[in-house]
């Protein structure tokens, strides 16, 4: 017979239930990663890649155009061959400040993993920051 003074401790089934139904905080090894951290990174891979890709076109094209009369008077195909591939450019851009948004998003959401977040906020934070640089600087001598 039981006392009244034991307590009957849980079977295994019943702990693991129990446990899974209490709101403990998840440990680190339950912890997924970031949805808008991991978009972010993604984003930020596309647009390097998009980049890389953007400077190998715009090489191709003017490559046979590298004649110095071509280069003093370049063709009106050209022109809106390379501003088509500027376009390019600017849409890079947008996707890379995007990304800076949701990797800002993916380090405030708590109980997520965040590397993701901060790789992708580095990786477009950097891009922006140099491409906003590399603009000002070209207006800057561009205007002198």
């Amino acid at each position: 017979m039981m006392d009244s003074n034991e307590i009957q401790q849980p079977t295994a089934e019943e702990s693991s239930y129990i446990n899974s139904m209490t709101s403990e905080p998840a440990s680190p090894m339950n912890i997924k990663h970031s949805g808008p951290g991991i978009a972010s990174f993604v984003l930020s891979m596309l647009s390097l890649l998009g980049y890389i890709a953007s400077v190998a076109l715009i090489g191709a094209i003017i490559a046979p155009h590298l004649s110095p009369e071509s280069l003093s008077s370049p063709s009106e195909e050209l022109i809106q061959i390379i501003g088509s591939v500027g376009l390019l450019v600017i849409l890079f851009i947008i996707l890379n400040i995007i990304g800076v948004i949701l990797s800002i998003i993916g380090v405030v959401l708590k109980n997520r993993k965040k590397i993701f977040a901060i790789l992708g906020l580095i990786i477009n934070g950097v891009i922006v920051l140099c491409l906003t640089s590399f603009f000002i600087y070209a207006v800057v001598n561009a205007t002198t």
